[in-house]
């Protein structure tokens, strides 16, 4: 991960001032139009990442158009955005594939309300739980 940062470092470099208000401005937009989806509801459940655990020997997806993409570019689809938005989001598992993979439900919630998201991942947790020891017995 540290050689990626190195690599891109030097681009930034090349960067204007214009290109980084510019890109300051649009990502203002961005927040503006992610924040707009909570003025209805209280949290959005996503999935964490699009796709289920990568094989460890060739980590990458080719999707249906034909685009091979590495587990970075992979895996920042879906939680990137609230990154980018500054939400809050957490990542709580939620059960496993026909394959015994991991699958992961991903919390996000209204900006600063940290609070909210934590209690809707630990009572989402406490049900699984709760099922698990019921279908256990």
């Amino acid at each position: 991960m540290a050689v990626g940062a190195r690599q891109a470092l030097p681009a930034g470099f090349s960067d204007s001032v214009t290109d980084y208000l510019d890109a300051q401005q649009k990502r203002e937009r961005f927040r503006q139009q992610w924040r707009k989806i909570f003025d209805d509801i209280d949290v959005l459940l996503t999935p964490t990442v699009p796709v289920v655990a990568m094989n460890a020997a060739k980590p990458q997806v080719r999707w249906p158009d034909g685009v091979t993409e590495g587990p970075v570019d992979v895996n920042i689809r879906f939680w990137a955005p609230a990154n980018l938005a500054g939400l809050p989001a957490l990542s709580v598992p939620c059960g496993f594939t026909s394959a015994g993979l991991p699958v992961g439900l991903q919390i996000i919630g209204r900006a600063f309300d940290e609070p909210t998201v934590l209690r809707i991942g630990h009572a989402y947790q406490s049900a699984q739980a709760g099922a698990t020891l019921a279908n256990a017995a």
